[in-house]
């Protein structure tokens, strides 16, 4: 039995060398593991905060540049109501002097006051074809 507990034993201490070494080795694993991931949290961390910043450059050159296109919006959009006021004013005038030229009275040829008739132009049969005589407008109060 000499020779078979001589073996028993080397096989013991060497199992015992080998769990202790996987132990170790175990604890180094675990160890840079845990190394990794802090270095893991830490990069995404740090490349979180990056997006953050440029995230928020982005935003405010975004406000920067939409506030100007609004400002330069309210300026067009100001000189084209501009523009109609001054268009319809003219337009206001235009008709006010057509229409008091109409309202006074017009003494010439066609007219009731100076007792010749409308020219119009006659077509076959004596009809009017296309022009009719201008009735005098009437007065505004």
């Amino acid at each position: 039995m000499g020779v078979a507990t001589g073996v028993l034993t080397r096989d013991m201490t060497r199992l015992c060398g080998e769990i202790g070494s996987m132990r170790r080795i175990r604890a180094d694993l675990r160890y840079e593991l845990a190394r990794a991931t802090k270095e893991r949290r830490n990069g995404v961390s740090r490349m979180q905060k990056a997006f953050f910043d440029a995230r928020l450059g982005m935003a405010r050159r975004t406000k920067a540049s939409r506030q100007a296109f609004i400002s330069g919006l309210k300026n067009a959009v100001g000189a084209i109501r501009q523009e109609l006021r001054t268009d319809l004013g003219g337009a206001r005038q235009a008709w006010s002097a057509l229409s008091a030229r109409r309202s006074a009275p017009v003494h010439g040829p066609g007219t009731p006051e100076s007792g010749a008739q409308p020219t119009t132009s006659h077509g076959p049969a004596g009809r009017t074809e296309g022009v009719k005589a201008e009735r005098p407008a009437k007065a505004r109060k």
